[in-house]
């Protein structure tokens, strides 16, 4: 992934993903030390028949915890997201606030039985 200035195309920022059976879904980027990326996976597990998705948090050039979601993502800013989680075939969707501790679930602000893309 690269970040580029758009009026004269020059290369800010070049990050690597390690995984090779990952694509970036999400990107949420303020600077190099601060952003978000939200990975996925390119296979589908046996027991799972959707994709893996995975929220990659840098904050103050600190790693945070990874998140893993279901499939809808929004950013509010740069520490406040919502993102859709299942639970036994309900899916919810959730509002996250990063913390000290990292990715903090908070309030449950909907759900349906229905998967929720975006």
């Amino acid at each position: 992934m690269g970040n580029f200035f758009c009026t004269s195309g020059t290369k800010i920022f070049s990050h690597f993903i390690e995984d090779k059976d990952f694509f970036i879904s999400h990107i949420q980027y303020t600077n190099a030390t601060n952003y978000s990326l939200a990975i996925s996976s390119l296979r589908k597990s046996a027991e799972n028949l959707r994709a893996h998705h995975i929220l990659r948090t840098r904050i103050n050039d600190c790693d945070i915890n990874e998140l893993a979601i279901d499939s809808a993502l929004y950013f509010v800013d740069s520490g406040n997201i919502y993102a859709s989680e299942e639970y036994e075939d309900v899916y919810h969707v959730s509002h996250f606030k990063v913390t000290t501790d990292g990715w903090e679930r908070g309030s449950v602000v909907g759900q349906s039985t229905m998967r929720i893309m975006h």
